[in-house]
């Protein structure tokens, strides 16, 4: 038993990853059957219960931190700004990859986005959803950056949590928003935590990042 738990624990990436592409391709094995109808209506209809101005104007702003403009600002700044070239230099190689899987799955599936239903205004197609892949690639990144850094424990856990959350907030202010439906976050939340951690262990971890650097 210890010897198959020492394994599991060593690998429990690769079977993160390996989970991760089973849900993705039986959502997209649903979405070829016209199967996800009922799951899709499931959840929006849940988050609609609490839809009000407020919570729209929040949800439009946590959407914002994950759009195009917003992205790629961002790296800009890093790449500007950044101390640690070399983090910055993956963070726009893992966020770009992400942008780019994100255009060729949807050219394959080129799934409408929902209709009638949306609080802003979209283009483009739905499955897999941009903002849950990205927001995995960038803000991901970003926790594992943390997380090898030399600093408190206690204050690695709130940041990586944060940024956690973020990132949950992030799928779900897609489908209130009503530009995307729920198996296209949850497909496109999969596939990319596949894509990262396929990226942090076949291209990242042959460098390590500098401990002493910083943002």
């Amino acid at each position: 038993m210890n010897s198959v738990y020492k394994k599991i624990r060593k690998n429990y990436l690769w079977i993160i990853a390996f989970i991760a592409l089973l849900v993705f391709f039986f959502i997209l094995k649903k979405y070829f059957s016209n199967d996800l109808e009922n799951f899709d209506n499931m959840i929006y209809n849940f988050l609609i219960k609490y839809q009000s101005p407020a919570l729209t104007n929040i949800f439009k702003f946590i959407s914002h931190l994950c759009g195009p403009i917003t992205v790629v600002s961002m790296l800009l700044l890093l790449v500007i700004f950044g101390k640690n070239k070399e983090y910055d230099r993956y963070t726009v190689i893992i966020t770009a990859g992400a942008f780019v899987l994100n255009y060729i799955v949807k050219i394959i599936c080129r799934r409408p986005r929902p209709l009638d239903i949306n609080l802003i205004n979209e283009t483009g197609f739905s499955l897999p959803s941009s903002h849950a892949m990205v927001s995995v690639a960038f803000y991901g990144f970003l926790m594992y950056y943390v997380y090898k850094l030399d600093m408190n424990k206690k204050k690695k856990i709130i940041i990586e949590t944060l940024l956690g959350i973020l990132i949950i907030l992030i799928g779900i202010s897609r489908v209130y928003l009503g530009v995307h439906y729920a198996s296209d976050v949850l497909a496109g939340m999969c596939l990319s935590i596949c894509y990262y951690i396929l990226f942090i262990k076949l291209i990242y971890n042959k460098r390590k990042i500098k401990n002493n650097s910083s943002l």
